[in-house]
């Protein structure tokens, strides 16, 4: 996700920094001035959610509490819009995005516009060109930037092996709240590359999860990784004929 917002805002007169999770955000935010935070809420270490929390507190030093923040998330997840506004956020937008919708979420939340809308149905119909991967769609939603395209699938192909395994060790410890946290980053991921079989799969183990635990959970797990090996198949494909 930081990948394609830079992308899409290099032709702006954005000066971005990036950082790669929560806890890096505020401390960056005690050492410089931003207008605005565009905040993942699917982070490791330490999630979007709380370090919205942190900022909004007033008590860390140097930091504005009040500073506009947008939140990027995957707003298929049970719960994540009212999350975002009960901790403070100022609007959201729900991925997967073009460079239209974020831009117009920013304005929106700068300009001090409440509860920015999302625009993930937009892009969330009938993949075309294979089953488990929407390659047009995603071209499109990308302005047609296809080393960005294969920039996030040697992105996905790399990180969804990682998450898959903390999801399976997750499981074998019984820890629901650690097996979330990791669905929830392989859900951002597959939204981010068009992936929107593995996507609904990872938002049913959600909701299973949510609902009755960890009873049975093995076979969803199972279902995932079958889905997961196939994009890797798909990917690498693409990557070859593309190279």
């Amino acid at each position: 996700t930081r990948r394609v917002v830079s992308a899409f805002l290099e032709n702006t007169n954005c000066e971005l920094k990036l950082v790669e999770n929560g806890r890096e955000a505020v401390g960056l935010l005690t050492q410089n001035s931003f207008d605005l935070v565009i905040m993942d809420i699917q982070m490791p270490i330490m999630d979007g959610l709380e370090a919205t929390r942190l900022i909004r507190s007033g008590y860390i030093e140097n930091v504005d509490p009040q500073i506009p923040i947008l939140a990027l998330t995957a707003h298929a997840m049970k719960g994540d819009r009212e999350r975002c506004l009960e901790v403070g956020m100022n609007g959201y937008l729900s991925k997967p995005f073009n460079s239209t919708g974020l831009i117009e979420a920013m304005l929106s939340v700068l300009k001090g516009e409440d509860g920015v809308a999302g625009i993930d149905s937009e892009f969330k119909g009938k993949p075309e060109g294979h089953t488990c991967l929407d390659f047009k769609g995603t071209i499109a939603r990308l302005d047609g930037n296809d080393d960005l395209v294969r920039e996030i699938y040697n992105h996905f192909q790399e990180l969804a092996p990682l998450h898959l395994d903390m999801i399976t060790e997750a499981a074998g410890k019984n820890d629901i709240q650690k097996l979330r946290e990791e669905i929830g980053l392989l859900h951002g991921l597959a939204l981010d590359v068009g992936a929107y079989k593995l996507s609904s799969l990872t938002h049913d183990i959600d909701e299973f999860l949510q609902d009755k635990g960890l009873v049975g959970i093995e076979k969803m797990i199972s279902g995932i990784k079958t889905e997961a090996e196939d994009i890797y198949s798909v990917m690498s494909d693409y990557l070859s004929k593309t190279s």
